[in-house]
Parts: C-alpha cells; sequence; structure tokens
C-alpha cells in the first residue's frame, strides 16, 4: 500500500503519500522490501504487466533536516521513527497540507 500510495500515476497527484514514516523495529526490512518492490514495476509502457515506464525512485535513511524531507514528490522518502508522539510532530512539520494514512 505505501507503494501503491506514492507510486500510482507516477506520483503525480495532489496526495500522494511520498512521507513514509516507519517505526524502528520494521524499518529495515521495510527498505528491503521496498527496494525489491520498486525493481519488478517498471517495464515497457505497452505491457499491461508494467506499472510504471519511469524508474521510480526510493530515499533510505532520511532525515528531517535533509532537503529531500522536505519537498513532495514521485520519490519515496523513508523516515525512522521511534515513539508515536514523535513521527505526528514531524509528520505535522510542514509548511503544505497534508494527507495522511496508517497501515
Amino acid at each position: 500500500m505505501a507503494h501503491f500510495g506514492l507510486f500510482f500515476n507516477m506520483g503525480q497527484c495532489c496526495c500522494a503519500g511520498s512521507h513514509t514514516f516507519l517505526e524502528d523495529k520494521i524499518y529495515d526490512e521495510f527498505v528491503d522490501r521496498s527496494a525489491q518492490r520498486v525493481k519488478r514495476t517498471v517495464g515497457n509502457p505497452l505491457d499491461l504487466n508494467t506499472e510504471q515506464s519511469v524508474q521510480p525512485t526510493v530515499f533510505a535513511d532520511v532525515l528531517d533536516s535533509m532537503t529531500i524531507a522536505k519537498i513532495f514528490g514521485p520519490v519515496q522518502q523513508l523516515i525512522r521513527f521511534t515513539m508515536l508522539d514523535e513521527v505526528i510532530e514531524r509528520a505535522n512539520n510542514s509548511e503544505y497540507g497534508l494527507a495522511a494514512a496508517s497501515l
């Protein structure tokens, strides 16, 4: 769902889920699975099994201070967190209106 929430329609949608906050205990496995997921969806745009004809991009180990953490677009940013209160504050630290989902 995290992959689909961003990359459907090539990430060109007003509520694309580019910021993916992940709890410490699942972070490393999620990064590995995300990297594998983006590799298997790219191909010939005329092939019905192809989801994207351009290469999706995933950034791991994103920190709040990084430029990539302050932009929205067709790049997935995997951001680690420890406590729920912390992630709520960090997710809301944006000048943009946000859509959110919890899995």
